[in-house]
């Protein structure tokens, strides 16, 4: 039996659908370490993995969609997880620049000093060229925990 009750709970988490706005999701499987909420391309191989410095956008997939029935967001090689191509998910800004509602989403492509280590992470700006736009996705709400449309 519940006693207890959280006064503020958690808006969303990183990787959750974040509404029934329409939407898009394709199951892929992993090609190596990956967690939900970050964004991922496929792999030559066809694989979910994400990307790195040689990015190219024919090959975005979309952010690696949380698994409620899993015990962690995190996923290894050939795991099967889904990719949220079009709609709206939830996602963890770099800390360094959040978001600001209705302005384009960018991802870390190259890794480059303490805290930006991620590839595949989600960023407000391009930071200096270590990443790039994502093809039209904007976010939604402004701070580090936001809703991110993919369309």
């Amino acid at each position: 039996m519940q006693t207890s009750y959280v006064q503020d709970p958690v808006l969303g988490q990183a990787g959750q659908v974040a509404d029934d706005f329409n939407s898009d999701v394709e199951t892929r499987v992993a090609g190596g370490a990956i967690t939900a909420g970050l964004f991922a391309i496929a792999s030559a191989e066809g694989k979910c993995t994400v990307p790195a410095a040689a990015f190219n956008a024919e090959k975005a997939l979309g952010i690696v969609r949380l698994d409620p029935n899993r015990t962690s967001a995190d996923y290894i090689l050939n795991d099967s997880l889904a990719v949220i191509r079009k709609g709206r998910v939830w996602v963890e800004v770099a800390s360094d620049t959040p978001a600001v509602a209705d302005t384009p989403a960018f991802v870390r492509i190259t890794a480059n000093g303490a805290g930006k280590l991620t590839l595949g992470a989600i960023r407000a700006n391009a930071d200096g060229g270590n990443a790039v736009a994502i093809p039209g996705a904007y976010f939604r709400r402004s701070g580090t925990l936001t809703v991110l449309e993919l369309g």
